[in-house]
């Protein structure tokens, strides 16, 4: 089954939430951001979701820069995506912006047991509240348990040197969050995917994700080719990724997921004429309202598994 994670770039609704920092996507904002545009945006982002796995309609979809409840309700409910069963899991965060991540699942392939957030503290780092992790914990069509991590570590804005010790916080405890996993699970399947704000070549990310115990499955799509889950000015980053422990990698595990890679269709990149090549079709530039799909590209896997008799 695939498996996508989908940075969706500032899933905001209309509504003013005076507990967040949301005035920018108002009405009455500089970006007029208005149900006409939000509409738009859930059709776009549907069409993403359905088209990501080629022919497949992914089982699971991890998605950063949400708002809220309510975003996502409209689309599971009332996108193109309702035809579809998906149900949702989203956190409420501590993030200044209000800013969230998810998890959307067809629950005749995934039948959820269970989801909680994991706040984590960055203060030591002298950096503001970030996004909670979420774990949802769910059983697929062999019968087994498989465990999901969905991430949005704290972005590069701000100044690198508090951003960097941020993330180096929320990484290691995510991974100190897998190992329990790993310790209790009789045969572990555990995926941690999203934003992960750096990209493969980042010291602490390999340390952490791709060693005898996890295996960071982006990292050698990203070795290959040139195109990337995000473009900063002229160069393609890989900074979304798919993090599996080993045994999923290596084929001792019943479920297996053995590479990852980033949908790159036509629909989803412009011409970009400042930097030259090709680039994100977004839904803003700055302030601009450009009323594409998101700055980022998703990034896909494939979960294979054999069926007991």
């Amino acid at each position: 089954m695939v498996v996508m994670c989908y940075n969706v770039e500032n899933l905001f609704d209309c509504r003013d939430d005076t507990l967040k920092d949301d005035a920018e996507f108002l009405p009455t904002s500089v970006r007029a951001w208005h149900i006409g545009r939000f509409k738009r945006k859930m059709a776009n982002l549907s069409r993403a979701i359905i088209n990501s796995g080629h022919g497949s309609i992914p089982a699971l979809v991890a998605l950063c820069e949400v708002e809220n409840d309510y975003v996502m309700r409209y689309l599971t409910r009332y996108s193109p995506l309702k035809q579809l069963g998906y149900r949702y899991v989203v956190t409420d965060s501590p993030d200044e912006r209000g800013i969230d991540v998810a998890l959307i699942y067809q629950r005749e392939r995934f039948r959820l047991l269970s989801s909680c957030p994991v706040t984590v503290d960055v203060s030591a780092a002298g950096a503001p509240p970030t996004r909670d992790l979420l774990h949802c914990s769910g059983l697929v069509a062999t019968g087994d348990t498989l465990d999901i991590i969905v991430c949005h570590l704290p972005s590069r804005r701000g100044g690198t040197g508090s951003a960097s010790r941020a993330r180096s916080i929320v990484m290691r405890r995510m991974r100190q969050y897998a190992d329990s996993l790993l310790a209790v699970r009789s045969s572990p399947a555990v995926m941690m995917m999203g934003d992960f704000n750096t990209d493969a070549a980042d010291d602490e990310l390999w340390r952490l994700m791709n060693d005898s115990h996890y295996c960071l499955l982006t990292a050698h799509y990203s070795d290959s080719v040139e195109v990337g889950s995000y473009k900063y000015r002229q160069v393609w980053q890989t900074i979304d990724h798919i993090v599996v422990n080993r045994a999923m990698s290596d084929g001792r595990a019943r479920l297996r997921a053995r590479r990852a890679g980033v949908v790159a269709d036509a629909y989803l990149l412009e011409d970009d004429a400042r930097y030259l090549g090709r680039r994100p079709r977004r839904t803003y530039h700055g302030m601009r309202y450009a009323g594409g799909y998101s700055d980022h590209l998703p990034v896909v896997t494939v979960l294979c598994y054999d069926l007991p008799y």
